[in-house]
């Protein structure tokens, strides 16, 4: 039951486009690999995307979280003209692929803050990172696994635990 609510969440998260002032950031979903390579490359985690939707005040109105196949350019433009509407303007940490916001027809800013608890602590980053949050806090305390299979479905249980 709980599969098929979940693909339901996926189904109607596809119809719809962000629009309007998007904050985006980058991350994994998996489990943390003991005795693995940190970083970026890791064996079993898939990329994804957080992008949350925000008023001009700055208060959260959707999120769209999507998995993508690696952090490269080729796959934020095609993400970008699928999830966000032209005339969006989106701000992101500047990681290199990113770029390719602008390249898809949409306003891209920059705020480069290195990266780790620093890009945390940026303002303009507070609600793509309580999502994040919101999300670990979700699949830890509820999931032993997550399947590659289902990851899509799992990212979008994130409707469900966004602030109003």
């Amino acid at each position: 039951m709980k599969q098929k609510l979940m693909q339901v969440l996926l189904a109607r998260d596809q119809q719809y486009r962000l629009s309007g002032f998007i904050k985006l950031d980058d991350a994994y979903l998996g489990d943390e690999c003991t005795g693995c390579k940190p970083g970026r490359g890791v064996e079993g985690k898939r990329p994804f995307v957080a992008a949350v939707e925000t008023t001009k005040e700055g208060h959260p109105t959707r999120v769209k979280p999507s998995l993508v196949k690696g952090f490269r350019s080729d796959e934020i433009a095609t993400w970008s003209k699928c999830h966000l509407s032209k005339g969006s303007t989106v701000i992101s940490d500047g990681l290199a692929c990113f770029n390719a916001i602008t390249e898809a027809g949409r306003d891209h800013d920059k705020i480069v803050c290195g990266g780790g608890r620093t890009s945390v602590e940026e303002p303009e980053f507070y609600w793509v990172s309580t999502v994040f949050g919101n999300l670990k806090s979700a699949l830890r305390s509820t999931y032993h696994a997550i399947r590659p299979k289902y990851a899509q479905r799992y990212l979008n249980l994130l409707d469900g635990l966004r602030s109003r």
